[in-house]
């Protein structure tokens, strides 16, 4: 998922930050547990979480992640 989501963030690297969370390390199991209480409930793993929301539980299409991340970003402008 983490090809995807790089893939698929190519030309919007000046406004998006991704950050991987991996949760076998201390810091990456505490960042999940953090999520975990944003979201009031467990995250499956591997999912994308965007602006501290669950966007996709599953690994998405491409155009699928790609045009949320559109319709997100032009709701911002």
């Amino acid at each position: 998922m983490a090809r995807l989501v790089q893939e698929a963030i190519t030309g919007f690297e000046d406004k998006i930050v991704y950050t991987k969370v991996i949760t076998r390390t201390l810091d990456g199991a505490n960042r999940h547990k953090e999520l975990i209480r944003q979201n009031q409930g467990l995250l499956p793993v591997p999912s994308i979480i965007i602006n501290g929301r669950l966007a996709f539980k599953t690994i998405p299409g491409k155009e699928d992640l790609v045009a949320v991340l559109h319709t997100l970003m032009d709701k911002q402008t």
